[in-house]
């Protein structure tokens, strides 16, 4: 039996009163629409103090090409409804995909500008049986069907990051800083704004890793975390419609940038911002089928190559504190599987596919 932390969790409901102004026949009328906020307090420490799954390697994806890899620089993961396996290569601006089992399938897209390449590929996502790859680079979204035929192009008029889809085909994204605050928003058909979700003011000097993240649930309901501040800890939970339903934060103690990191980040800041003194919270939060919630941090990557999980139950209850030994650019969470981008010891990017089993 795990051993369970002492320490409670906080839960509270929060009732918001948003007042609406109407005109009516004499002047103007207000009426309220109540919108209650489920506040979650965590205390720093998980309920669980061991480690509640377990994780074995099943299988590792290889694409080779006279006897070396050629997943240049692989950095998104996505599944189909038949667990078919897409990995986007962001530096050979192409998908390649594999079965569940995880043989080689086909390659789509190319680097170029033309119909069915490729231009600077940040995210990709699958709805109505189509792959859709957005190209932040130029600013199109490419749509393939399953086959790998290309079938059409559109535009986002705007500066935005990863681009993401429900399940009704809304589109997601944070814009762009310099569009103005840092907004994650909803799209309409014209691919134009018509909600903003969340927003954080952004004002010079820029830091690097500081921004909104976000993922999306099957239920369609949004979590977003606030990475624009070391000293908190704060996921917030929107409905589909884009209500806030749920505020999820816990005790935090920031932990300080060691100098050795300083110079890895470095490496990846081509835009040299400046560096904050200490670690921000988190760097992505994901999400599995059982809507559990799983945020990463950056604390223990650089200097001991590790990687720390804090584990949330869809109540947003903080269960557990994973530290993985290795090092994952980008994971997948299935409900029995772990889908990591990783390196392998010859410095190749490999996927590689992990049995998990949660003991709880």
């Amino acid at each position: 039996m795990k051993q369970i932390n002492s320490v409670g969790i906080i839960i509270a409901v929060f009732t918001v009163f948003i007042i609406f102004a109407t005109p009516g026949n004499s002047g103007e009328e207000s009426r309220s629409l109540i919108q209650k906020v489920e506040i979650v307090d965590n205390p720093n420490q998980p309920i669980y103090k061991e480690n509640i799954f377990k994780m074995d390697l099943e299988m590792e994806l290889k694409v080779e090409d006279k006897g070396k890899y050629i997943l240049n620089r692989a950095t998104q993961i996505i599944l189909d409804d038949q667990k078919n396996i897409y990995v986007l290569d962001k530096k050979e601006n192409n998908i390649k995909i594999f079965d569940p089992n995880g043989h080689y399938l086909l390659t789509i897209g190319k680097p170029g500008l033309g119909p069915g390449e490729l231009n600077g590929v940040t995210s990709i996502f699958i709805y109505n049986n189509e792959i859709v790859a957005w190209c932040r680079q130029d600013s199109h979204l490419k749509y393939f069907d399953l086959n790998g035929k290309f079938l059409k192009s559109s535009s986002i008029l705007f500066g935005i990051g990863e681009v993401k889809c429900d399940s009704r085909g809304n589109l997601f994204g944070v814009r762009d800083a310099y569009e103005g605050d840092l907004a994650l928003v909803q799209l309409n058909n014209n691919l134009s704004i018509s909600k903003v979700i969340e927003k954080r003011d952004w004002e010079p000097p820029k830091y690097y890793g500081v921004g909104l993240i976000y993922t999306l649930k099957k239920d369609d309901t949004i979590v977003v975390g606030n990475n624009t501040s070391y000293n908190e800890y704060e996921i917030k939970v929107f409905s589909s419609g884009g209500e806030l339903i749920k505020l999820i934060r816990k005790e935090h103690r920031p932990m300080r940038v060691p100098r050795e990191d300083i110079a890895l980040i470095q490496k990846n800041n081509p835009l040299n911002w400046e560096i904050l003194d200490y670690f921000m919270p988190f760097s992505r939060i994901y999400t599995n089928e059982t809507g559990m919630i799983i945020a990463t941090s950056d604390v223990r990557r650089n200097v001991k190559n590790e990687m720390t999980f804090d584990i949330f139950n869809k109540e947003g209850k903080y269960l557990n504190k994973i530290i993985i030994k290795s090092y994952y650019y980008y994971c997948l969470w299935d409900n029995a599987r772990l889908y990591t981008i990783e390196e392998n010891d010859e410095g190749y990017f490999v996927v590689r596919v992990y049995k998990i089993k949660w003991n709880i």
